[in-house]
C-alpha cells in the first residue's frame, strides 16, 4: 500500500489557508488536472481529474472529503477516483502549524489503495504522483496568498445598474456604482473584480460565525431536499422549528420561555410589540396602550418597529404608523420615569430598548441603568421589551446583553445572530407572565404570524450555527477578545478627526468630531469609501460614526489590519486636506 507523507511552508496564517483549502473555486484553480469542482455535503468535493501515472494516462471521476475537522489546523482527508485504469482510494491526516507569526507549516501522511491496471506501474511511482499531486496543489494555494488582488476593469461612469432597489440606499446616486459581493469565507469578502476585504460590521450585524461555513449550508441544503417549509399556523409544526425553540428558550433568561418564530428582526419587534398590548387587553386592562422607546434607538423598519425607533430621517414623510407611541432620551432613567408619570401608568403597556444602541452609534448603557429600568418597570406594572436583535447570541460575550447588564425582561426580541444570517430568521421569546394568558386554561388567540413563521430550512439553519457557537466556544471568545479590540479601538481616539471611540464585546463606534463634521458634513461618507480602498467594509452611523462589529471568529491580527485600515483613511483625508492648492 503506497505511503505518502510530506510538508509545505506557506506564506499566510491557518486561517486563510484553510479557508483556501476548502473553497471549491480555489481547489479548482490549485489542483493540477482538475476540472470543475463542485462542493457537495459539507467538507466535500467532486471533480474529474487528469493524471498521468507512469505509461497509464487517463482521467479519474474523484471525491475529496474532509473529516473530524478542527479548523484551521486539522483534519483527516479522504480520497476516492476511479477512472479506466483502475480505482484508488486514501486516507491521511493533515496538521497546519503557524509559524514565524505569518507562516503556516502544512503537514501530511496518508495511505493509498490501488486496484486495477494502473496497480501495476509500481508502488514508488504511484507513491511520487500522489505526492506531486499533493505539492503542486499546495503551490497554487501558496501563489494565491501571495498574489495581489486584481485591478479592477475600467467602467464608464454612467454603466446602468440591474432593476434591483437597494435598501437605505439613494439609488440616483447607487446605481451604476454597486460593489458586487460574490464570495465570503471566514472574516473576509471577494467582490466581482477580485478585491479582497476585511469585512468589520458582519455584514449588518449579523454574521457573527463567519462566512463560508459549509456545515450550515449542507444543514440548509438537507433540509430543503427533504421538506423546505409547511405552514405552522394552528396545529402544525416541523422538527427543525421544534428543535430551535427548545434550543433558544434553554438560552434564554427565563425559565420556560416559550419561543414564536418570525422571518427577521422587524417582524419580531412588530411581534412583541402586539403582544404587549394584546396581553393587557387578555388579562381585562386594555387602555394599557402606550409604547414607549429611546432616541436613536432603531427597532427596524415594519409599521410598529420603525415608530418605536427614535430616528426622524426613518419616518420623514410617512405620517403616523402607529398610534400611542412617545420617546425617552436614550440611557436616561430620569427620563422614562417622568414619560410614565406623565402618561399614567395605567396606560403604559411597555417600554423597548436595545441593550446597547447600535445603529443609533453604539452607545453603552451607564453602570446601574438597566437593573433601575428593570425596578421602574416592575414598579408601575410595565412590560420590558430588550430588543436583542444585535446583540442577542454573544455580541456581548454574554449569550443575551439581558444577562451582562443583570437584568429580565418579559419579552427578548431576537434575529440576526440566531442563523448568523445564513437564512433569514428571528423571533421573541415570551417570558411566564406574559404567556400565562394565552398557554394556560382555555388560553386565548393571538392572531398573529407570518407566512414563513418557524421555516424549516431557516430553522435548520439556526441549529447548526448555534453548535458552531457551542462547538467552538464563540460566545466565550468574544468575551476574551474585549479587552484587545477595545485597546485597538480607542487607539483611534488620538487621530485629530476622532472625537470620541466607544468599544463593548465585540461592537465599537469611532465617532468623528463635530466640528470636522461641521466642515465636512460628508466626511463619514469619504471615510467608508477610503476605508474600502484599504481593505477594509464599514459603514455610517448615524451620519457621524464608523460602524464596527465583526464575526466572533476574527483574529487579533485582523483586529489590528481593521483598525489599521480605518487609520489609513483618516489619514488619506488629512493629507488631503494638507496638500498645496
Amino acid at each position: 500500500m503506497p505511503r505518502v507523507t510530506g510538508e509545505r511552508m506557506l506564506a499566510g496564517p491557518p486561517e486563510r489557508v484553510w479557508a483556501l483549502l476548502t473553497d471549491a473555486s480555489e481547489l479548482a484553480r490549485a489542483m493540477p488536472g482538475a476540472g470543475e469542482v463542485e462542493p457537495e455535503d459539507g467538507r466535500s468535493f467532486r471533480t474529474t481529474i487528469s493524471l498521468a501515472v507512469g505509461p497509464v494516462k487517463d482521467s479519474y471521476e474523484g471525491r475529496l472529503a474532509y473529516e473530524d475537522e478542527q479548523p484551521p489546523t486539522a483534519c483527516t482527508i479522504v480520497v476516492e477516483t476511479k477512472g479506466k485504469s483502475g480505482h484508488v482510494a486514501g486516507r491521511g491526516a493533515m496538521r497546519l502549524e503557524p509559524r514565524d507569526g505569518e507562516g503556516t507549516l502544512v503537514c501530511y501522511e496518508g495511505d493509498f489503495k490501488v486496484s486495477g491496471p494502473v496497480a501495476g506501474v509500481g508502488q514508488r511511482m504511484i507513491a511520487g504522483v500522489a505526492r506531486k499531486t499533493i505539492e503542486r496543489t499546495l503551490d497554487g494555494i501558496g501563489r494565491r496568498l501571495t498574489e495581489a488582488p486584481e485591478a479592477a476593469p475600467e467602467r464608464p461612469a454612467s454603466a446602468p445598474t440591474t432593476a434591483y432597489w437597494h435598501p437605505f440606499a439613494n439609488m440616483a446616486k447607487v446605481a451604476g456604482e454597486e460593489l458586487v459581493i460574490v464570495r465570503g469565507r471566514g472574516c473576509e469578502l471577494v467582490d466581482r473584480d477580485g478585491r479582497t476585504y476585511l469585512d468589520a460590521t458582519a455584514a449588518l450585524w449579523y454574521c457573527n460565525v463567519g462566512y463560508g461555513r459549509d456545515e450550515i449550508a449542507a444543514a440548509v441544503e438537507r433540509q430543503l431536499r427533504e421538506l423546505h417549509a409547511y405552514s405552522t399556523f394552528g396545529s402544525y409544526a416541523n422538527e427543525p422549528a421544534l428543535t430551535l425553540a427548545e434550543r433558544v428558550a434553554r438560552l434564554a433568561p427565563f425559565e420556560d420561555g416559550k419561543v414564536f418564530f418570525t422571518s427577521g428582526g422587524s417582524d419580531a419587534v412588530d411581534t412583541a410589540a402586539k403582544l404587549a398590548r394584546r396581553y393587557w387587553h387578555a388579562v381585562g386592562r386594555p387602555e394599557k396602550l402606550a409604547l414607549i422607546g429611546r432616541r436613536h434607538a432603531y427597532h427596524g423598519m415594519h409599521a410598529w418597529g420603525t415608530s418605536l425607533g427614535g430616528i426622524p430621517a426613518n419616518v420623514e414623510g410617512l405620517g403616523t404608523l402607529v398610534a400611542d407611541v412617545v420617546h425617552v432620551e436614550a440611557n436616561s432613567v430620569e427620563e422614562l420615569a417622568a414619560a410614565i408619570e406623565r402618561l399614567g401608568p395605567e396606560r403604559v403597556a411597555a417600554f423597548i430598548g436595545e441593550p446597547v444602541v447600535g445603529a443609533g452609534g453604539v452607545i453603552p448603557p451607564p453602570e446601574g441603568y438597566w437593573t433601575a429600568v428593570a425596578e421602574l418597570c416592575r414598579e408601575h406594572d410595565v412590560l420590558l421589551i430588550a430588543d436583542e436583535v444585535i446583540t442577542g447570541f454573544g455580541r456581548l460575550g454574554r449569550w443575551f446583553g439581558c444577562e451582562r447588564f443583570g437584568f429580565t425582561p418579559d419579552l427578548l426580541v431576537f434575529a440576526k445572530g440566531v442563523s448568523s444570517g445564513y437564512m433569514p430568521l428571528g423571533g421573541v421569546v415570551v417570558g411566564p407572565r406574559v404567556q400565562e394568558p394565552f398557554w394556560r386554561g382555555e388560553g386565548t388567540w393571538f392572531r398573529h404570524g407570518y407566512t414563513y413563521s418557524g421555516h424549516a430550512a431557516a430553522c435548520a439553519a439556526g441549529i447548526a450555527n448555534l453548535d458552531i457557537l457551542e462547538r467552538e466556544r464563540l460566545v466565550e471568545r468574544v468575551a476574551e477578545l474585549e479587552a484587545l479590540f477595545a485597546e485597538k479601538v480607542h487607539s483611534l481616539a488620538e487621530h485629530p478627526l476622532v472625537g470620541e471611540t466607544r468599544a463593548i464585546g465585540l461592537v465599537g463606534a469611532v465617532e468623528l468630531a463635530a466640528a470636522e463634521l461641521e466642515r465636512e458634513p460628508e466626511l463619514v461618507e469619504h471615510a467608508v469609501a477610503l476605508a474600502r480602498e484599504h481593505g477594509v467594509l464599514t459603514r455610517a452611523l448615524r451620519g457621524c460614526a464608523l460602524h464596527l462589529s465583526p464575526p466572533f471568529i476574527i483574529e487579533p491580527e485582523q483586529i489590528d489590519a481593521l483598525v489599521d485600515g480605518l487609520r489609513q483613511a483618516l489619514e488619506a483625508i488629512q493629507d488631503r486636506r494638507l496638500a498645496p492648492g
